[in-house]
């Protein structure tokens, strides 16, 4: 499966903010597009204190290889924890 919050990829949903994004078994944040079948996700880049990378006037991506598990958090049950 591929998600991604970005309106022109072809993984888009509006739903996409639903899923938790796992690569090599670990949970990660401020991703744009992760695709389970070609491995990778990209990403807001970020320093080792997880604040985000600006070069230039710009906020800098990366896209990270590996295992990409997506796993669904229904709105319903989060709301409740």
């Amino acid at each position: 499966m591929r998600i991604s919050v970005r309106k022109y990829d072809k993984g888009f949903s509006i739903y996409a903010s639903n899923y938790k994004v796992y690569l090599a078994g670990h949970e990660i944040s401020h991703v744009f597009t992760a695709d389970e079948e070609r491995g990778y996700i990209e990403r807001l880049k970020t320093d080792e204190l997880g604040k985000a990378i600006i070069e230039g006037d710009q906020l800098t991506e990366e896209r990270l290889y590996g295992t990409v598990k997506l796993t669904y958090i229904d709105d319903k049950v989060a709301k409740c924890q």
